[in-house]
This record gives C-alpha cells, structure tokens and sequence, in this order.
C-alpha cells in the first residue's frame, strides 16, 4: 500500500495530467482500490496518452492480483516509454505470475540491459530460469545477486534452492546454514535442509533438521515426510508409516507422500497397498508414473499389473 502511494506522488510530480489525484490517494489509503481503478481509467480516457497512468494501473492490478490486465497496462505504457526499466521489472513480474517464463525473463533481460547490476532483477531472472530448468545459468545469474548483496535472503534462498536442483546438496546445505543463522525462526531453511541431507544419505541428520522444523512448526507437512523418507532409508518402518500418516493429514493433495508411503509399503511387503498409494499418486500427478520406473524400490512391483489397474481407473474415471 504504501508502495503504491509512493509510485503515484512520484507519477504526478512527473504528469500533473491525473483526475482527482487527492481522490485516489484517499481511496489507496483506504484499501480501495478498485475504486482508485475507476478513477485511473477515467484518467486514461482524457489522457489516452499518459504513460505514467498506464503504468499505475497496471500497479494497481498487479496489487489486486490481476496479473493479465496488468501485463496489458504496462504493455501500453512501454509503447509510448520503451526504455522504463521499472515498468519492464513490473511486466516481467506480472508474466512471471501468469506462468509466461520465456516472456517473463525477456523483460527481466530488457531491465537488466539497462540496469546491469539491478539486484532484484537478477534474482526474479535466475529464478526464471530455474523454473525453465535452466539450473546452471541459474546459478551464475544469482551469484551475480549475491556478489551485490550476499546476506539477502531472498537471494540466498534462491541460491540453496538453484543448488538442489542441480543436485549439489553439499553446497545447498552451506547456503542453508547461512540462511539458518541469518533467519533461525524460518522453518523452510530447516525443511529444505532436512531434504538435502537426505540427498547426501545423511539420514540421521535429515531427522534431527526436521525436527527442527517441527519445533517451528508442529504442522508442516514436508517436514514430517522428509522425516518419514529418512527413517524409510535407515529401515524404520513404523516410524516412517507414522510420519506419512501425519503428513498426509496435513495435506491430503500430495502426491509425493502418497509416492513415498508407495515405497515404504513395498518395503514392507505389502504390495497391494502399495499399489493403492501409487495409484493415488500417480492421479495426483502423472509424472510419478516414469518415477516409479527409475526408482529402486518400486521398480520391483509388477507395474504392468500397476498400469492395468490405471488403466482401469482412467477409464472408470471417463464414464462418470
């Protein structure tokens, strides 16, 4: 809010051409902004030309979650001022927000063409790119940010992040123990940490991490799984079937616990409930299904028996 009544005070000192500028600060001050939206457009039909409120619309949209209309908003503004770098950094996050990577990270470039060290825009890029699976130039574009400010922890997390999905999890770990120190109170630097550890099969540590978490945050779902995945790997049946059991109450939609209990019931010998768990993760997402191809414990279940039974489902599914 008081971002959005920053940017107007710096729009009319540079355009006095506003309708009832007082107006819409008052509504802005008051959270209504859908009515400041009405003024703003009254102002746009007097002034169809005024790129100054274009770009405050678009603003007030991106604000109000309206991620379409904004990108429209900006788009007109950067036709009549193409080199506003802070109008292409607010496109760019709107694109972002409708899932347009690619367009997304054309309008970070454009700021970054004109700002080659803006911090911000470094960070919104690499993780862009690393939604694009794009890990590696990810990674050099937020060690850019992180050369600016390397205490950020906008930035920091991103990096953690970037190197998990790259795998280097004895690097992700250093960069959560920043972000530890930094922010203790952050329950998600102890749940990624707890996952990474994992990676490194450091399992006896994954669970004291998470437990960290869960002293933050008694309810946290990703938590109790990698807590459950740990003790799955160290042969802790019964510990890890509690521990799904608790996620899974906690987020009935996660296909990655359904997967993982999956695994933990072969384990257990108990090959039709495991096929059950798969089939419900596999629905939830269908990605599971060549996840389950690669993995080591399921690939010794009969899962042509587990693609019949999909079948079966998907059928029963389309006739209803």
């Amino acid at each position: 809010m008081v971002n959005l009544l920053h940017k107007l005070k710096s729009y009319i000192e540079k355009h006095a051409d506003f309708v009832d500028a007082d107006y819409i600060e008052e509504l802005i001050e008051k959270d209504k902004l859908n009515e400041a939206l009405i003024i703003v457009n009254q102002t746009l039909r007097k002034f169809p030309n005024n790129t100054a409120a274009w770009s405050f619309k678009g603003d007030i949209l991106l604000d109000l979650e309206r991620y379409a209309e904004a990108e429209f908003a900006y788009a007109k503004s950067l036709k009549m001022e193409p080199e506003n770098e802070e109008v292409w950094y607010n496109r760019g996050n709107a694109l972002h927000n409708l899932g347009s990577y690619n367009k997304s990270l054309d309008a970070f470039d454009k700021v970054l063409a004109l700002e080659p060290e803006d911090f911000d825009a470094l960070v919104f890029k690499a993780d862009i790119l690393s939604h694009l699976d794009k890990n590696k130039d990810a990674l050099q574009t937020i060690n850019k940010a992180l050369k600016l400010k390397p205490n950020d922890i906008d930035a920091l997390y991103t990096h953690a992040n970037i190197l998990s999905e790259l795998e280097n999890y004895s690097e992700s770990t250093k960069t959560l123990d920043k972000l530890i120190r930094i922010d203790p109170e952050d329950p998600d630097n102890y749940v990624n940490k707890s996952h990474d550890l994992i990676g490194l099969k450091k399992y006896q540590e994954a669970i004291l991490v998470a437990d960290e978490a869960l002293a933050i945050n008694p309810d946290d779902d990703i938590a109790l799984a990698n807590k459950g995945e740990a003790f799955l790997e160290l042969g802790k049946y019964e510990e890890s079937l509690e521990c799904f059991t608790k996620s899974f109450r906690q987020n009935p939609a996660s296909d990655d616990v359904c997967f993982q209990k999956a695994r933990l019931l072969t384990k257990m010998g108990k090959t039709e409930d495991a096929f059950e768990e798969l089939l419900v993760s596999t629905i939830l997402n269908p990605e599971n299904k060549t996840r389950a191809k690669k993995d080591k414990i399921l690939s010794k279940l009969n899962l042509e028996k587990f693609r019949k039974k999909l079948r079966e489902t998907a059928l029963a599914q389309s006739r209803e």
